[in-house]
């Protein structure tokens, strides 16, 4: 230790070097050399015990030193020890220093350096220093950047009172920030050019080392070591020409790069700084030089710790320099904003070409490489980025660039979850774009309020032709995709936008979108919200069509307001023939602007007006109206609340002799009553025209009947009477029997749901057996027994016109069904019989069985819901195999099971008429299934099989799906509520990649979940023929739902 030394007394030592010292050494030696000028130590280095020594008092008192010049060539002291080590020496005028960190500290702050030198050092004039630092970001070490280090080093202190000019510069290559005072010193020159090995070498050659580099061992070329020989060069001078520096001076404040000289310029210049831990203040560094370079065309950055900041120095530097070409930024962490920084910057940048993002953190990274292909590739028409989740910046970024594209026609940004606050960006670009023609947002999460967005900035576009919008979250993007289909077609004839929530302002946009259409002439708007204000656009648009003949505006929200522009179409549209109101809310009001057009209109054929709010008053303004109007033929009334006086009204306007065009009136469900009645059938008595009445559900009993009767007596032109749920009894019948009698014009009667009773049957099947006009008779729910059976099956045995007659919903039973098996014997007209749920049970069967032996006119007959067990069932198949004229047989319902299943099975092997089949609802398990595949696989006539209901499972459902395989007739089956399953439905997928026959298939209350949509979604990807799907009421999300919903040209519920 130098105090165990003993100093001479006046010992005159001027100039000292020494290799390593500590601080409190260093204290001694210059105490015990007051003539000591010069002192040159390698190492000054601090010790823990040397710390605490120095904090004591005899350490805080200037030396009596006249010590001139100071150089340490390593010093490892902190701010605070260095401060007082040179407080110690306060006439200091030459000072050298070199400093390597492993961070940044305050004693290279040149500030902090700045306050030192003015309190300790008053008289320093010559002033040389290297310090160094190193960093890592990965560490949590980042680097500062090197204009904020030098910048300090700026301060007039430095640049104007001592003329200090200091240099900063930044490693890349070995994650190095340096700060030195210029020129610099050969002392320590070597010291530029530190690097990690330096670190790794042996003590005592890196003394030798840096003592080499002193002129005074200059001539010093090797040191040995061992058995190694170190050539000094390949530790200090060899990494001159090859690191990568940024540098930048205190005297101009410019960042520059320093790289290796070539003698090759004329070939790219490329800058791999790949892997060297380069973070955002590493990069600001570097593109502050690259903004002043002029050769880097090449640049790789990639798998470095870049962010968003760093992107952002990037896009600063890129929009100034004008020849990098390339660069690769993968495998760092850029996210959203970056990227948005970086397509920033392509605005004024025109020569990068390549930019490399992959790896990044940001969904729109991929963004970037997009725009950048577009704007390089000046043949690129079509641009496909789907399912590259490109994020909500990322849509953001792409759409705003297009605003500048004068290549792209068609872009492809499906299935990329874009939802709608990021469809808005896609909307904004398509206002003013005048290059796009067709864009594909298919399956993403867009619903109303994005397709609405699309839809505003639509209108004022005229060159987009196609706009894909399927598999979104709502029905309303189809109808913005049809909007534009709508808008690209000038020669569409017809428009059907029913069931799509449209709001007055949508009715404007399609009519924007129809514009230039001349060739429409049918439009159905029912099921939305259209108002006033919707029809309104209508009007104005229909006022220049010549083509427009049907208009269905049912069940929206018309009301008497709405009823305004309606008169005007009337008013003004000669071309319209149909027009459908029902259901919008109407009073006599409405009605009565409505009724005022009509007098004047002259096209109007077929007016439905059913479902409002018209009473007395609106019946009578329609009424009036038809005594002017000469071209309406068919009025619905229904479903109003128009009573007898209602009723009145158009008995008189059907006793006016002028009113020759109405032939058919709907009246249901209007409280007409017996009296109302009583006006329409005098009517009936003298009016020429009207063939089609019906008075359904209005309170008719006792002597409203009567009267109509009567009317039918004398009436020649009525050919259809609906007088359904008007609680008719079978006194009733008589009077309504009687008058059929004399009836020559009726051919079509309906009594369904009354209480005609056997008594009933006996009055109207004694009156029709002589009818030579009637071929239809619906008995339907009417409390009719066997013994009406009988009247029913007397009146075929004579009957020579009827075709159908419905019996459903009754209670013949079997012996009923005896009755009329035995009329079907001499019958030779009747084609259609509807015995549904009598009760006819096998003996029922068996009767009906017999007749199909030898019957060649039936070809319906429903037995659903009769109690028919297997051997019911073996009677029937039995027929079938000798029937040649059923095509259609009804079997819902019924209790025959697997048993009864292979009977029916075993004779369509040889049945050839058979064409529809429902055998649902009777109990057909596992064993049935097979039989049915079986035959599937041989018959070539059935075309429809219902067999909902059953108990088929997944393995059934594997029979008959190996089955369709094969089969080449079947286009419709029903397989709902059978518990298929996901299972199931997969060997239905099997069966579809095969099957070219199939159009609709009922899978409905099936237990099928997201996985079997999903199947049934991809093979319906590539089938061409299976237009129908009904997978209602399953475990089906609403996304696989959607999808298979909005797959082209399907019909999916």
């Amino acid at each position: 230790m130098a105090r165990g030394i003993s100093w001479p007394i006046q010992w005159k030592l001027r100039h000292l070097e020494i290799g390593i010292c500590t601080s409190s050494q260093y204290h001694t030696i210059i105490e015990q050399t007051p003539h000591l000028q010069t002192f040159v130590m390698e190492d000054c280095v601090g010790y823990l015990e040397d710390s605490r020594m120095m904090t004591s008092r005899s350490f805080d008192q200037p030396c009596a030193s006249i010590l001139k010049s100071l150089t340490i060539m390593s010093c490892s002291l902190c701010l605070e020890e260095l401060e007082l080590l040179l407080s110690w020496t306060p006439i200091l005028i030459h000072l050298e220093l070199v400093f390597h960190r492993d961070l940044f500290d305050s004693v290279l702050d040149g500030s902090c350096l700045e306050q030192i030198i003015k309190s300790k050092l008053p008289l320093l004039r010559q002033f040389t220093f290297f310090f160094s630092y190193k960093y890592s970001s990965q560490s949590g070490n980042p680097s500062n950047s090197i204009k904020s280090i030098i910048a300090p080093f700026r301060a007039p202190f430095w640049l104007e009172e001592k003329r200090w000019y200091v240099t900063c510069d930044r490693v890349l290559e070995m994650q190095i920030v340096r700060i030195y005072t210029i020129p610099v010193k050969v002392r320590h020159e070597s010291t530029l050019w530190y690097d990690n090995s330096f670190d790794y070498m042996p003590f005592h050659l890196r003394r030798l080392y840096l003592r080499a580099s002193n002129t005074a061992f200059s001539n010093l070329n090797h040191v040995f070591t061992g058995e190694h020989s170190v050539t000094l060069s390949e530790y200090g001078m060899k990494y001159v020409n090859n690191l990568i520096r940024c540098e930048i001076s205190s005297t101009d404040y410019i960042c520059r790069l320093i790289r290796a000289s070539s003698n090759k310029t004329n070939e790219d210049i490329i800058l791999d700084l790949s892997k060297c831990n380069i973070d955002n203040n590493a990069v600001e560094d570097l593109a502050d030089a690259l903004e002043q370079d002029n050769t880097c065309i090449t640049l790789n950055l990639s798998k470095n710790s870049i962010q968003d900041i760093g992107a952002q120095y990037l896009a600063n530097m890129l929009e100034h320099n004008t020849t990098l070409n390339a660069i690769d930024l993968s495998g760092n962490r850029i996210g959203d904003l970056g990227t948005q920084f970086l397509v920033e910057c392509l605005k004024y940048n025109t020569t990068l070409m390549k930019l490399n993002l992959n790896g990044n953190s940001g969904q729109s990274c991929l963004i970037v490489e997009a725009i950048l292909k577009i704007r390089t590739d000046r043949t690129l028409t079509t641009l496909d980025i789907s399912s590259t989740r490109i994020g909500n910046m990322g849509v953001e970024i792409l759409a705003n660039y297009l605003k500048f594209n004068t290549t792209i026609t068609v872009l492809n940004i499906s299935n990329n979850n874009i939802d709608d606050t990021e469809v808005q960006y896609v909307a904004n670009l398509l206002k003013d774009d005048k290059i796009l023609n067709s864009i594909d947002l298919s399956n993403n999460l867009i619903g109303d309020q994005g397709a609405r967005y699309l839809l505003e900035n639509l209108e004022h576009n005229t060159t987009l032709l196609t706009l894909k919008l399927g598999k979104n979250k709502t029905p309303y993007c189809i109808f913005v995709e049809n909007i534009v289909k709508i808008r690209g077609d000038r020669t569409l004839t017809t428009v059907d936008i029913s069931h799509h929530r449209l709001e007055d302002d949508d009715v404007r946009l399609i009519i924007t979108a129809l514009k230039d259409n001349k060739a429409l002439v049918s439009m159905n708007m029912s099921k939305n919200q259209i108002g006033y204000l919707g029809l309104q656009h209508l009007t104005i648009f229909l006022r220049h069509t010549m083509t427009f003949t049907i208009l269905d505006l049912s069940t929206n929200q018309i009301d008497n307001k709405g009823t305004e522009a309606l008169v005007s179409i009337l008013r003004n549209l000669m071309t319209l023939t149909t027009l459908n109101i029902s259901n919008n809310q109407i009073s006599n009001h409405g009605i009565h602007a409505i009724t005022d057009a009509l007098k004047y209109n002259k096209t109007l054929t077929k007016l439905d007006i059913s479902s409002n709010q018209i009473d007395a008053s609106g019946a009578q303004y329609l009424a009036e109206a038809l005594q002017y109007n000469q071209s309406i033929a068919s009025l619905n009334m229904s479903n109003n609340s128009i009573g007898p006086e209602g009723a009145q009204f158009f008995a008189n306007t059907l006793q006016n002799a002028h009113i020759q065009t109405l032939n058919e009136l709907i009246m249901s469900n209007n409280r007409i009553d017996d009296i109302g009645v009583q006006y329409l059938s005098d009517a009936l008595k003298e009016n020429t025209t009207l063939t089609i009445i019906d008075l359904s559900s209005n309170q008719i009993v006792g002597q409203g009947i009567l009267h109509l009767a009567d009317a039918l007596k004398n009436n020649t032109t009525l050919t259809a009477l609906y007088y359904r749920n008007n609680r008719m009894q079978s006194i009733d019948t008589k009077y309504l029997a009687d008058a059929l009698k004399c009836n020559n014009s009726l051919t079509l009667l309906s009594l369904q749901c009354n209480e005609i009773g056997d008594d009933g049957a006996m009055h109207l099947g004694d009156a029709l057996k002589n009818n030579k006009t009637l071929t239809t008779l619906h008995f339907y729910d009417n409390i009719i027994g066997a013994v009406g059976a009988k009247h029913f099956g007397d009146l075929l045995c004579h009957n020579t016109t009827l075709t159908t007659l419905v019996l459903g919903f009754n209670q013949i039973g079997s012996r009923g069904a005896q009755h009329l098996a035995d009329a079907l014997q001499r019958n030779t007209t009747l084609t259609t019989l509807d015995l549904e749920y009598n009760g006819i049970g096998d003996a029922g069967a068996h009767y009906l069985a017999a007749v199909l032996l030898h019957n060649t006119v039936l070809t319906t007959l429903n037995l659903s819901g009769n109690e028919i067990t297997n051997g019911g069932a073996k009677y029937l198949a039995n027929a079938l195999q000798h029937n040649i004229t059923l095509t259609t047989l009804y079997l819902y319902e019924n209790n025959f099971g697997d048993l009864g299943t292979e009977y029916l099975c075993d004779a369509l092997q040889h049945n050839r008429t058979l064409i529809t089949l429902q055998l649902g609802l009777n109990y057909i398990e596992l064993v049935g299934a097979q039989h049915l595949s079986d035959v599937l696989q041989r018959n070539t006539t059935l075309t429809t099989l219902d067999l909902r209901h059953n108990e088929l499972g997944e393995l059934g459902t594997q029979h008959l799906s190996d089955a369709l395989q094969h089969n080449k007739t079947l286009t419709t089956i029903d397989l709902s509520e059978n518990e298929i399953g996901d299972v199931g439905a997969q060997y239905l997928c099997n069966a579809l990649q095969h099957n070219t026959t199939l159009t609709t298939i009922n899978l409905s209350e099936n237990e099928i979940g997201d996985a079997g949509a999903q199947c049934l979604g991809n093979v319906l990807q590539h089938n061409t023929t299976l237009i129908r799907l009904n997978l209602q009421r399953n475990y089906i999300g609403d996304d696989a739902m959607y999808m298979i919903k909005e797959l082209p040209g399907r019909r999916s519920q």
